[in-house]
């Protein structure tokens, strides 16, 4: 790096291996020297915007991660990082913009269906959550995370039967899914339908 302090591949390798050992400043250092290199390095941005969050400075974060947004405003990786950090500042407000406008050109996006539902069931909008994995697993009906979020809502909201309607459709799709045959399993022990429960955990021991 002394003989070469142009070397704008090798300041980024220098500067991804600060990141990796998570000595921020370092890291911080080196990224902003390769941006001011090279204002069209996406990844150093995006780490720099990292790095500066990991260091306890989430407003300069903000601050980089907006930038890089402005220079390539279809990144879904700054997108996704601004909205990360907005959520982490407590500016779910604005965080829910992002993650709606990236919903809106890219649909079947998860984290941001996933950020989005976490918004709703922080401000205990459990109908908006419901409604926002249902069309996350509408455009992605083999996302067995999804399910479960939907799953987990409809408990909590005493539907069971839709509950039963959606672990069904998980077991579906991958039949000895544990986690799904217990919540089956106990949902008809709620129901007093001791005969499909017993059923259904006997398959569980007859795979574990």
């Amino acid at each position: 790096m002394e003989r070469h302090p142009e070397n704008v591949e090798a300041r980024h390798l220098l500067a991804d291996l600060h990141f990796n050992r998570e000595e921020n400043s370092e890291a911080i250092e080196q990224y902003q020297r390769v941006i001011e290199l090279d204002p069209d390095q996406e990844s150093a941005y995006l780490h720099l915007a990292l790095a500066l969050a990991r260091s306890g400075d989430p407003g300069r974060a903000i601050e980089t991660a907006k930038e890089l947004r402005k220079r390539n405003p279809e990144s879904l990786q700054a997108n996704l990082i601004l909205g990360g950090l907005y959520r982490e500042t407590g500016l779910d407000g604005l965080a829910e913009e992002i993650y709606l406008e990236l919903l809106k050109s890219n649909p079947g996006l998860e984290p941001a269906y996933l950020e989005l539902g976490g918004i709703y069931e922080s401000r205990d909008e459990i109908g908006k959550a419901i409604g926002i994995y249902e069309a996350a697993v509408r455009e992605r009906p083999r996302d067995l995370a999804l399910r479960q979020h939907l799953v987990r809502l409809y408990i909590l909201q005493k539907d069971l039967d839709r509950a039963l309607t959606e672990l069904q459709s998980i077991l579906e799709i991958e039949p000895e899914n544990l986690e799904a045959l217990r919540k089956t399993g106990l949902i008809y022990m709620e129901q007093s339908q001791w005969s499909k429960a017993v059923q259904v955990f006997s398959g569980i021991l007859d795979i574990n």
